[in-house]
């Protein structure tokens, strides 16, 4: 994919070098008043562009939309005129992981920086081990202190008494649940991600029923052990990963988990996901369809992380990647922690590639039915410490067109960066869409997404929280560098 998007961003290079106006507006308290002018306005409810608008933009809120020819804009606003681009909301990653200890801050911090610079303006953070260090980004990021995405988190992972992660909550019993779920909404958490390292099958879906019974949103890796129809009835809220379709797509799907949980799981990365992939190999388009009715009346979204496996699959031995003009913008510190699951990756038997080849066909085909069926789909990278080969920001850009390679339209793609994401959080009423009383977080375009989705990287400007990002301060962004 590579190849593609650097060519649409060559073929665009004149266009943007004429659009370039000069920042004006760098606070997220600005009083000045400010406008966009002449640019189409993509509606991402419904897929409509509306040609030659205006958007007015005070305190990092919009205050206008309007035909450019009657557009209201006060006489000492600031305009910066962009005919021909057209805007869409800034973009979500939905499953990200900001962690690595804290010998790893500094880099995380340049590393968020990353996700802005191509035109991320929000990310969910799915659980690592700087709960303290993300809260404090968080507030610096939302007063404009520093610059990166917004952030929606989940602190910490919630998993078995030995958590595959560092900084997981360990919840072995009954008794564990209350207080970890307290612990997390307490400490800030905008929602509940569980993990499938160690925890029981019945501690997981008590896990789900009080969260749910809390009002806690919650995503998750649904243990091979847990039938995945169980989870969705016991309220999970986001599945993580279209590789644990398989489970819903399998006839005897409640076999195989008592299955597993009586002879246990493989623990290993390679072992595990050939388990998987056996499991997808008796796949049932009839039986996964039922599921995913039961999803999308349930509102049991899907984050599919498409791309990261294609990426992984793609790994041949240790060279792969090597000459990936990417790796010079990761902090050298994060890019040593490339290194073990490379050597996994590099490593792998034939029969492994066969078998992981196997199982991302698989993925985009069950994520092409659960569209179908009406699952809302949420776009998600999966990039963070020891995930390598992700890229702030670039990935998500990949995510949405593995999106529409598995089938859904660039229109669908777009919706789950946007809309879709900022209502599973909540904040529609705030986010998600350009809409007058809504945050100014923009993405102005060169070429219009609705017609190639690789267009989402023909970035002009970034707005976010109606602060404006030009070209040569996305530049620096995307080295991990704050705007002087």
């Amino acid at each position: 994919m590579l190849p593609r998007a650097l060519a649409i961003a060559a073929a665009t290079v004149l266009f943007l070098a004429a659009l370039e106006p000069a920042a004006a507006f760098d606070s997220v308290d600005d009083e000045r008043v400010w406008a966009l002018e002449g640019v189409a306005v993509i509606d991402v409810r419904t897929g409509d562009v509306l040609p030659d608008r205006t958007i007015v933009v005070r305190r990092g809120i919009i205050r206008s939309i309007a035909p450019t020819s009657t557009a209201n804009v006060p006489d000492e606003a600031i305009v910066v005129e962009q005919r021909g681009a057209y805007v869409v909301p800034g973009l979500w990653d939905m499953h990200v992981h900001i962690r690595g200890g804290s010998r790893l801050e500094g880099a995380n911090e340049r590393w968020l920086a990353q996700y802005l610079g191509f035109g991320v303006t929000a990310v969910r953070d799915a659980g690592g081990d700087l709960p303290d260090a993300v809260l404090r980004w968080k507030a610096a990021i939302e007063s404009g202190e520093i610059p990166g995405p917004r952030i929606f988190t989940s602190l910490q992972k919630i998993d078995g008494p030995d958590g595959a992660w560092g900084g997981s909550i360990p919840v072995a019993a009954s008794e564990d649940i209350a207080p970890a779920l307290e612990e997390l909404a307490v400490g800030g958490a905008d929602f509940i991600k569980i993990y499938d390292g160690s925890i029981s099958p019945r501690v997981f879906l008590e896990v789900l029923a009080e969260a749910e019974r809390r009002g806690l949103r919650t995503a998750a890796h649904i243990p091979l052990s847990v039938p995945f129809e169980d989870a969705v009835d016991a309220g999970l809220d986001s599945v993580e990963h279209a590789f644990h379709l398989v489970k819903a797509a399998h006839p005897r799907d409640r076999a195989e988990s008592r299955r597993f949980e009586r002879d246990g799981i493989p623990l290993e990365f390679e072992p595990f996901f050939v388990a998987v992939a056996e499991l997808g190999a008796k796949a049932d388009d009839a039986q996964a369809r039922r599921i995913f009715r039961k999803m999308a009346a349930r509102g049991t979204a899907l984050t599919p992380t498409l791309y990261i496996r294609t990426v992984w699959n793609g790994i041949r031995d240790y060279d792969t990647y090597q000459d990936d003009p990417r790796l010079a913008d990761v902090p050298t510190e994060i890019l040593a922690t490339f290194e073990p699951g490379l050597d996994v990756l590099a490593n792998r038997t034939a029969a492994e590639r066969a078998s992981d080849e196997r199982l991302e066909a698989m993925s985009l085909h069950l994520t092409r039915l659960a569209a179908e069926e009406g699952v809302t789909i949420l776009a998600g990278s999966d990039t963070g410490v020891s995930n390598p080969f992700a890229y702030p920001g670039d990935s998500l850009h990949h995510e949405l067109e593995a999106l529409v390679d598995a089938g859904l339209s660039p229109l669908q793609a777009l919706q789950a960066a946007t809309i879709e994401a900022a209502t599973w959080l909540g904040k529609a009423d705030e986010l998600g869409t350009i809409e007058e009383g809504k945050a100014a977080d923009l993405l102005v375009l060169g070429g219009n997404p609705l017609v190639d989705i690789r267009n989402t990287r023909a970035i002009v400007a970034v707005v976010q929280q109606g602060v404006y990002f030009d070209s040569g301060e996305l530049a620096a962004l995307r080295r991990g560098r704050p705007r002087e």
